[in-house]
């Protein structure tokens, strides 16, 4: 980044930042940055001068040392704007205000010239065949039936071929020299119009097996597939089918097998080629159909994929055959000097036996093999091992060299004959050229010295084998043009841009500049040209400056060439005009090349009429695929300065600073090409960004990333304190007057009624106020709802009336009569949370409260229209938070309160004889008070305190487990924290988590140690994972998500209750029976441990921004009507 014009490198991993060593010996300001990842050189550009050089340096970020450029920079006085490169090519393009370079001889460089060419005409009455024809001799062949079957090796236009008896099918073998990997094989039918093949198969052996085969089809001229019966077409049918598709010359053919065979279609025979690679010692052709009353065939010809020129030239002699209907490929192999070779009597190859003391470079083999086509080949030479022939003690060394058809040397080769199985050498990979019909290109194995002191050296001459890799298919028409070129010194007028290939100066490259199409580029734009900007993409080059040129004035396009790709230099096409050009000049490009902004003093395109009605005034996007002009619709008409983009949430903004420091920046959304405005949830200030369009900037691999300076807050959706989630889906339940919600009851048919300065309805998406008689004082709120027997009981931390009657902290609402009863006692304080007795049907109130002579738990009774207090305990002190029924007579309680004269912060109270007592055991392992507890098993219905039993206090979270104590807080950082409530809840998989499938949520406002602050989290079983994150008006210190709301109904315990003689003999340590519980989930005799498991909803993080107030309340809640927390379905970034 750039800090008052000078760079600086910031690391983004330990925040620091650091200035260029040596930046102190630089003058000038920075334009342009290019960092070249692979050689980690930083290129600058600008107004610089450096060591005598100017324009542009380079910096070696692993030495850390500042040089010049190889070529000496620009001329003094010269300003580089714009660096970019083509991620095809090793070259670099500068831009800028130049004519000229520090070492300017550089630019006297020769170019190529053609002068003249030649064509060589081969073979110009058909199409040479790239596979080479396999010599079949007569003695080779047998059939089990007809007449002249060893003639057909030979096609033949007159007379008879081989004839089956009328009515039968049958066979046709050869066995062949050698071992080859066939390419295709051409089969001749009948002359007959009503007789012949029909159908056929091709066997091979070793193989033993049925060939797949590709072939042109005659009817549509398409290639198909056959194996067990390919079908085999009549001449007659042959030439109607082309003359139909009007086939020059009756002969149609196409390429297959890689373009490594070319499959024919003639109007005498069919080509059907191997489509799988195998090799092949012997063949049969069986005739399983034929046409009329007997099968005959004119003529089998057998092809070979590749070239293979055998040391026993007896293999490479071809048929003698009296009539040549096609170019065959040809092949020889001649001794050199004097050398005697000997057939083996084992095998194909050739052997002599030489004294040590006569070896002569003079002497071997020569290999003769005149190409097809001209393309890009692989040469091999075979050698066979010396087991074979029990020569391993004598076996030699030989040079093998390749020769053009000119004679030039294009490869030597020592090999070693000394394997002792059959094995290849690759004597060359690379272009062989086609110079002329007679001249051949050639390998010449000489014997080079033999191994060890033995007397006598034994060679070998085996095979040589060309395969493949990319031929000149253009060539097999046979008519080839060659160029030649002669080179002249020419002087690069480089004006405004230089392409640069730092490979190219080395001791070996005489001209490392070259007058390539970029550097060209300076003939076709007016002189003392001054480019601002270069943008490129993988097909376009875009020039941006102040110039004319014949495409228009300030702007041109050129095409790249595809051929460039992977090349040094960057190769350019067609050029072309963006709208005719503009009447000014471009500061500035942003983007890519379909699509872009462009900055600078103009006001209107050449090409373009429909811009005079507009007003773009220096500032539009241009749009390539609508061939469109859009203007910069930003609301400042100061003069731009700089352009920047980031991505983020799959939008692209565009951040836009001005000359005029003044004035803001501003962001353009450059996706929807409008400008940007603050909303409820995403909110941007933004003042720069390290530019998305332009990775150069970043000394890694992370252009993926954006990075800005500013400020950007983002949440997936704005909400009136109260979310819901549904099925994986988080959704908002904006009630408007809301102040903020605290308390929440599910009241079933899939209602709730929330609760904080008044009451609401949530039924079927939509809300309602509960009643509109019910007015609570200023700064009173609903603390607790509970649902029981279609009523609903509230408790308030005040007073407030309903009608005419008054609230005094508690009261029973029955929402089909809309009244009201309530409590005719004076009350001070809050009740925290309630439960029922099932026994007698009332209401345990518990907090920190006093009403009626009852403070702390008080059992509350009703009348026909009106509350009691029907049960009190004395002794009691302090305050309960929590309570819970969980079997006969049991209520658990937690909080910080004095039970028997000794301060507890867990209880139990014993409704049978009306009394409370402490759980010394369980107390004594807590930190703190107990803000609220709950049974993991909620609905179970014989609860016991063995059970597993979630706490949490206002700064500590964890579990009972038989009685034993487990802390979750590890991961949370609560020193600060604001718990407010939790809830077991379904999983979203059987083995998450917690507890059998169950996962427990948090809810408040903490700190997580390694994510930061949020509003809710999961407890897995193994960590603390992050689920939302709430703010309001952008803060999130002040939001905080106070109720979990879960959609069942409460919990009733309901029975049995035995007889209580036994309650008086409670022990002295006041513990309830603790009947042992089933095992957790996997036998484990505690929670899951380093087993991490996918949860649902830890996948991701949600985000909400409260509308009003700071308080957040969570719906949680599924179709079924059971509670169930899975993955939210986020909308963006948090």
């Amino acid at each position: 980044m750039l800090i008052d014009g000078q760079p600086h490198i910031y690391d983004l991993k330990n925040s620091s930042l650091r200035q260029l060593k040596g930046w102190d010996n630089v003058a000038g300001d920075v334009k342009a940055v290019y960092y070249d990842y692979n050689e980690q050189i930083i290129y600058f550009g600008g107004s610089l001068s450096f060591n005598n050089t100017y324009g542009a340096l380079q910096y070696d970020y692993e030495s850390e040392q500042l040089l010049s450029l190889p070529f000496g920079g620009f001329e003094e006085n010269s300003t580089v704007n714009s660096i970019i490169s083509y991620d095809y090519t090793d070259s670099i393009i500068f831009g800028g205000n130049f004519s000229s370079i520090g070492f300017s001889h550089l630019l006297n460089v020769t170019k190529n010239v053609t002068e003249q060419n030649y064509t060589i005409i081969r073979n110009s009455s058909g199409i040479i065949d790239i596979s080479q024809k396999i010599p079949i001799r007569a003695q080779d062949v047998s059939a089990t039936a007809g007449e002249n079957y060893n003639s057909i090796i030979c096609p033949t236009m007159e007379g008879n071929g081989w004839r089956l008896p009328n009515y039968q099918t049958g066979s046709w073998s050869v066995v062949l020299q050698s071992r080859i990997n066939p390419s295709k094989i051409r089969l001749y039918n009948s002359h007959s119009d009503t007789n012949g093949v029909k159908a056929f198969r091709v066997v091979t052996y070793p193989a033993n097996g049925i060939m797949n085969m590709t072939y042109v089809d005659p009817t549509d001229l398409k290639v198909k597939y056959c194996d067990a019966f390919c079908p085999l077409s009549l001449q007659s049918t042959l030439k109607s089918s082309l003359s139909n598709a009007n086939v020059t010359d009756n002969e149609y053919y196409t390429f297959t097998n890689n373009n490594q065979t070319v499959l024919k279609l003639a109007d005498t025979f069919q080509d059907f080629a191997f489509a799988n690679s195998i090799d092949v010692t012997s063949f049969t052709v069986e005739i399983i159909e034929y046409y009329g009353t007997y099968a005959e065939l004119m003529g089998v010809e057998l092809y070979s994929l590749g070239i293979t020129a055998y040391a026993n030239n007896t293999l490479n002699q071809e048929d003698a055959c009296s009539v040549a209907t096609d170019y065959d490929i040809n092949v020889n192999s001649e001794p050199l000097g004097n050398l005697q070779w000997e057939q083996s009597s084992t095998s194909n190859y050739l052997y002599a036996n030489v004294l040590s003391s006569n070896i002569s470079s003079e002497q071997g083999i020569r290999y003769n093999i005149y190409l097809p086509v001209s393309g890009k080949y692989s040469v091999l030479m075979y050698t066979s091992g010396c087991l074979e022939d029990n020569s391993c003690a004598n076996r030699g060394i030989v040079n093998a060299t390749l020769y053009d058809g000119l004679g030039t040397i294009l490869s030597s080769s020592i090999i070693y004959q000394t394997n002792q199985y059959e094995k290849y050498d690759v004597l060359y990979t690379g272009m062989l050229t086609l110079e002329a019909a007679n001249l051949p290109v050639y390998i010449d194995m000489v014997l080079y010295s033999s191994v060890g002191t033995a007397n006598t050296a034994y060679f070998v001459a085996d095979s040589v084998q060309l395969d493949y890799i990319q031929l000149e298919l253009k060539d097999i028409t046979g008519n080839i043009s060659r160029e030649f070129e002669v080179q002249k010194s020419d002087l690069i007028n480089i004006n405004g841009l230089l392409e640069y290939v730092p490979s190219n100066f080395s001791d070996d490259v005489k001209y490392p500049i070259g007058k390539t199409s970029v550097n060209l580029i300076g003939d076709l734009v007016s002189s003392n040209a001054t480019i601002n900007k270069l943008i490129i993409n993988d097909s376009s080059l875009i020039i941006a400056g102040d110039f004319e040129s014949v495409y228009g004035g300030g702007i041109v396009g050129s095409r790249i060439n595809e051929s460039s790709d992977y090349t040094d230099q960057m190769e350019l096409s067609d050029f072309f005009s963006i709208e005719g050009g503009i009447d000014g000049k471009v500061t500035n490009l942003y983007g890519p090349t379909e699509e872009f902004i462009m900055i600078g003093d103009f006001s209107s395109f050449k090409n373009l009429s429909n811009t005079n009605s507009l007003s773009i005034e220096g500032s539009v996007v241009y749009d390539s695929y609508n061939n469109s002009i859009i203007p910069l619709n930003i609301s400042s008409s100061g003069k731009i300065d700089q352009l920047s983009g980031f991505l983020f949430n799959d939008t692209e903004y565009l951040v836009v600073s001005y000359d005029d420091s003044s004035l803001a920046p501003e962001i353009f959304d450059f996706t929807s090409h409008e400008a940007f405005e603050n909303t409820s949830t995403l909110m941007m200030n933004i003042f720069s960004s390290l530019d998305s369009a332009d990775e150069d900037w970043q000394l890694g691999n992370d252009s993926d990333k954006s990075y800005v300076l500013g400020s950007i807050v983002m949440f997936d959706m704005a909400t009136d304190n109260i979310a819901q989630i549904k099925n994986s889906e988080l959704s908002s339940m904006n009630i408007s007057g809301n102040t903020g919600f605290v308390s929440g009851v599910y009241v079933g048919n899939g209602e709730v009624v929330v609760a904080g300065s008044n009451m609401y309805l949530l039924s079927n998406g939509s809300s309602s106020i509960l009643t509109e008689k019910l007015h609570l004082d200023s700064d009173v709120a609903v603390k607790s709802l509970m649902w029981y027997k279609s009523n609903l009981i509230f408790a308030a931390n005040g007073t407030g009336m309903f009608h005419t009657q008054s609230i005094n902290g508690l009261a029973i609402y029955d929402m089909d009569s809309d009244s009201m009863k309530t409590l005719n006692e004076s009350f001070t304080g809050h009740i925290s949370d309630m439960t029922v007795d099932p026994e007698f049907g009332t209401i345990i109130g518990v907090g920190d409260f006093s009403v009626g002579g009852c403070n702390v738990i008080c059992t509350f009774g009703n009348t026909s229209d009106t509350l009691t207090i029907n049960r009190t305990i004395s002794n009691l002190s302090g305050s309960i938070s929590s309570a819970n029924y969980y079997n006969s007579y049991k209520v658990l309680l937690g909080g910080n309160f004095t039970a028997e004269e000794k301060q507890t912060y867990m209880g139990y109270y014993e409704t049978s004889n009306n009394t409370v007592l402490s759980l010394d055991h369980f107390s004594s392992q807590l930190p703190n008070p107990v803000q609220k507890m709950i049974f993991v098993n909620e609905r179970e219905t014989n609860k016991t305190l063995n059970d597993v039993i979630v706490v949490m206090g206002t700064d500590y979270i964890g579990f009972f487990n038989n009685s034993k104590w487990t802390s979750l807080s590890d991961g949370l950082d609560l020193e600060n924290a604001e718990l407010a409530d939790i809830a077991v809840l379904n999983g979203s998989s059987s083995d998450a988590t917690f507890y059998n499938t169950q996962i427990l949520l948090l809810s408040g406002k903490f700190n997580m140690t390694d994510y930061g602050l949020v509003s809710s989290a999961i407890w897995d079983g193994n960590v603390w994972l992050p689920y939302t994150i709430s703010s309001n008006r952008q803060d999130v210190n002040k939001a905080i998500a106070k109720s979990v709301v879960k959609m069942t109904t409460m919990f009733i315990y309901d029975g049995p209750f035995p007889s209580t003689s036994s309650s008086s003999t409670i022990s002295s340590t006041h513990s309830p029976s603790m009947t042992g519980h089933p095992p957790l989930r996997k036998n484990a005799s505690d929670f899951t441990n380093g087993q991490v498991t996918g949860v649902g909803c830890a996948l991701a993080v949600g985000t909400l921004m409260l509308l009003s107030g700071a308080g957040l309340l969570y719906l949680i809640l599924t179709s079924n009507g059971e509670e169930k927390l899975e993955g939210l379905k986020l909308t963006g970034e948090d």
